[in-house]
């Protein structure tokens, strides 16, 4: 290669510098003034071999492939505890269920019904049951919709409920509540449900209904808005199976 000017640069192999040690000697020399010998001490410069940066490349894929397996066996340990997680709540989502039925039938063996009463008040004994009556409707109404249910529900935990004649609606429509008050009337003879403040009673969403229709047929008579939708059809039908307008409780 010709640089400008016309001087010929020559090509200098690129060569690994040594690296040098400095290593002593001792020789022994006689001193011109003194009898005595003088030690004197020589210092030579020995070349060591180059690095071998093999050998490290060598650790750093042993440290790699390490840390690798690490990462991999933590990851197979937080997957095994998630999937363990996952198990223990499906159980005791379960157990919690199984454990609300129980208290469902030891209720309704004590007042006759699944009509657990759901109240604002925590003093209430069943304020819990009755809690989770509510979700389990709510849950039924999300499930009918195509919705995501508020609590889960499975189709055997439906099937449990309905068997132990648990009402998934206890609002019901004008036509089904009169059905009830059809069911009352061919049980005790008349239409005069109680209207109680307890909520345990067996009855009491029907004497609420029934107290309802009574305040809204005096709404109306009175020209003003009712309490609850009431036609003239249903006014006709609640007298003609006897229900009284009037009733002192």
């Amino acid at each position: 290669m010709v640089a400008a000017g016309g001087t010929r640069r020559s090509k200098r192999a690129k060569v690994a510098l040594a690296r040098y040690v400095p290593a002593e000697e001792e020789s022994w020399t006689a001193s011109p003034h003194d009898s005595s010998g003088v030690v004197v001490r020589n210092t030579t410069l020995t070349a060591c071999p180059p690095l071998d940066h093999s050998s490290a490349t060598d650790e750093t894929m042993v440290m790699d492939s390490t840390n690798e397996d690490v990462n991999i066996s933590s990851s197979r340990r937080v997957s095994d505890v998630a999937a363990a997680t996952r198990v223990n709540k499906a159980r005791k989502g379960k157990t919690k269920f199984d454990d609300r039925l129980k208290d469902l039938m030891a209720f309704k063996e004590e007042f006759g019904h699944c009509n657990v009463p759901q109240t604002r008040s925590r003093n209430n004994k069943h304020y819990s049951l009755g809690f989770w009556c509510r979700n389990m409707r709510q849950s039924y109404k999300d499930i009918k919709g195509g919705r995501i249910p508020r609590s889960k529900l499975s189709e055997p935990d439906i099937k449990l409920l309905e068997n132990a004649s648990f009402e998934w609606n206890i609002y019901k429509k004008f036509d089904e509540r009169f059905k009830d008050l059809m069911a009352f009337k061919a049980e005790f003879g008349h239409c005069n449900v109680p209207k109680t403040q307890s909520r345990n009673y067996k009855h009491y969403s029907l004497g609420s209904w029934c107290n309802e229709m009574r305040q809204s047929y005096k709404d109306i008579k009175k020209g003003g808005m009712p309490r609850c939708k009431l036609s003239k059809p249903d006014i006709k039908r609640l007298e003609k199976a006897g229900f009284k307008w009037h009733f002192k409780r």
